[in-house]
């Protein structure tokens, strides 16, 4: 019996040229990534890969035109002639200090230079803070019972009213005042009473005299007792040219004795009295010189007066 020859395989044609695959894979083969025009338009949802893309791709190169119109179309800041701001009234001038211009511009308040400390009130001298020699040597001739002993005291700047109270060149001082009535006249006026050590430093200067004027008495040259046992007479503030301290304060010595708010000891309550006065002789006029001033009087005799102090700004 005769067998017919078997038919071709199929795999034989398969050999033949793929002549219909070829055209699609050529431009793959050149670049696989997308064209740049068809990445202009973003798509409206994200797509959905296996693998996602970079959080920052690079963009396909855009012309300089494109750059300028995307740059433009996101967020500027604002020129600072766009802010707006309320005219000022036609004539209104400004000052360095001034940084925004509205209709209610106040003009920043004046503030003097940091530095020199300033005083509260008129008629004031300002103490620079410096040392104090407080109290009296042990061989000062002059040295009467209840002062303290010398020592060296630091002290902060302060300010000490130039004459008694109340504190005016040509007015006489009042006397006759207890230490209730001083101490809240200084507070009327924003002050308070001199401490001892202020007191002190005022009257004995820069150089830490004796006396306002120097280390020896001068008769006359403040309102004291005489050397023959007469009283002087309270005269008006800033009468005694020479009765000035280096720090400009008049008539610590003599004239009116002044109030301290320092305790005279541990075991007083009354306060410290200091700069003696018309009917004192010289060495209670001393600046060291001290009494003791009872606090529970209303009447504490006609010679008894007070200068304030106060902190300074």
């Amino acid at each position: 019996t005769t067998t017919a020859p078997p038919s071709p395989p199929k795999a034989a044609q398969a050999n033949e040229p793929p002549q219909q695959l070829a055209e699609p894979l050529k431009p793959r083969s050149k670049d696989p990534r997308p064209e740049p025009s068809a990445t202009i338009a973003l798509p409206s949802t994200p797509p959905t890969t296996a693998s996602p893309q970079p959080a920052r791709a690079t963009p396909p190169a855009t012309k300089p035109e494109e750059t300028a119109q995307i740059r433009s179309s996101t967020s500027s800041p604002v020129p600072p002639q766009q802010t707006q701001q309320t005219p000022l009234p036609k004539g209104t001038k400004l000052d360095d200090g001034d940084f925004t211009a509205t209709a209610s511009a106040v003009k920043p308040a004046s503030v003097k230079p940091s530095g020199k400390p300033s005083c509260p009130g008129r008629q004031m001298q300002l103490i620079p803070a410096g040392a104090l020699r407080a109290g009296t040597k042990s061989d000062d001739p002059m040295r009467g019972f209840g002062e303290r002993a010398a020592s060296s005291i630091t002290l902060p700047a302060y300010c000490i009213d130039t004459y008694e109270f109340p504190n005016r060149k040509g007015m006489m001082p009042r006397g006759g005042v207890s230490y209730a009535v001083a101490e809240a006249a200084c507070a009327k006026e924003g002050k308070r009473l001199c401490t001892e050590n202020e007191w002190e430093r005022a009257c004995k200067g820069a150089k830490n005299q004796r006396f306002p004027y120097g280390e020896d008495f001068e008769e006359g040259a403040c309102v004291t007792k005489g050397a023959t046992g007469e009283n002087g007479s309270v005269k008006i503030s800033g009468d005694s040219k020479r009765c000035v301290s280096s720090f400009g304060v008049a008539d610590l010595s003599g004239n009116l004795a002044e109030w301290t708010t320092s305790s005279f000891n541990e075991r007083s309550s009354g306060k410290v009295i200091k700069g003696g006065s018309a009917d004192r002789p010289d060495h209670a006029s001393r600046c060291s010189a001290r009494r003791h001033g009872a606090t529970d009087k209303a009447d504490v005799g006609a010679l008894v007066g007070f200068r304030c102090c106060a902190d300074p700004r």
